[in-house]
């Protein structure tokens, strides 16, 4: 049973025949015990820099993702504002090491695993600043500004491969699971140009 119900959990302990598992991930690694060689592999080679073509799979399919990603952000400035549009680049990215990849699927062609991505991204926050005219009950634009952080986003990764590994893992599929992010631009302002 897949429950994160702590009730469950426990009723689970003190039974001989009930496992309860938290986590859907887990509990379908488990049924997939054999694969779990392939992504052994695939995930050993991935860190020694030794699939170049899953690592260069991975990184479009993070800039792609980062495309239509619309994180929050949060910023802080004297006047009100308002986010005009948001760039990100990826700067780097490797796998989280304290969260094991799980098998999700097998079968006699191809091999569906989890993994977590860090990925340090530049992002670009473009800024419009105003104040409210309360005669004329509308806004008044006072200046734009921009201002790029570097932040690390965790991102969860479907990854699909052919189960036959030759040098390296042949890629079929990868899907990122949204997350809930939010993008710390701490102080904003206007730029108000140079002090005459």
């Amino acid at each position: 049973m897949v429950s994160r119900d702590g009730d469950w959990q426990t009723f689970a302990e003190s039974s001989k025949h009930l496992v309860c598992i938290p986590d859907l991930d887990q509990a379908l690694d488990y049924f997939n015990g054999e694969a779990r060689f392939v992504v052994g592999r695939a995930v050993g080679l991935l860190r020694k820099q030794a699939a170049p073509e899953l690592n260069e799979a991975i990184g479009s399919a993070l800039e792609l993702f980062l495309e239509e990603f619309d994180p929050e952000s949060d910023a802080y400035a004297s006047l009100e504002y308002e986010v005009e549009n948001l760039e990100s680049a990826v700067q780097h990215w490797e796998i989280v090491q304290e969260i094991e990849p799980k098998v999700l699927n097998a079968d006699a062609d191809t091999v569906v695993f989890s993994i977590t991505v860090g990925a340090i991204v530049n992002f670009t926050g473009n800024f419009r600043y105003y104040v409210h005219d309360t005669v004329d009950r509308d806004e008044v634009y006072l200046g734009s500004d921009s201002k790029d952080v570097e932040q690390t986003v965790r991102l969860p990764l479907t990854v699909t491969i052919e189960r036959n590994i030759d040098k390296e893992p042949a890629v079929e599929r990868i899907d990122i699971t949204p997350v809930r992010v939010v993008i710390g631009f701490g102080c904003i302002d206007p730029d108000w140009g140079p002090e005459e």
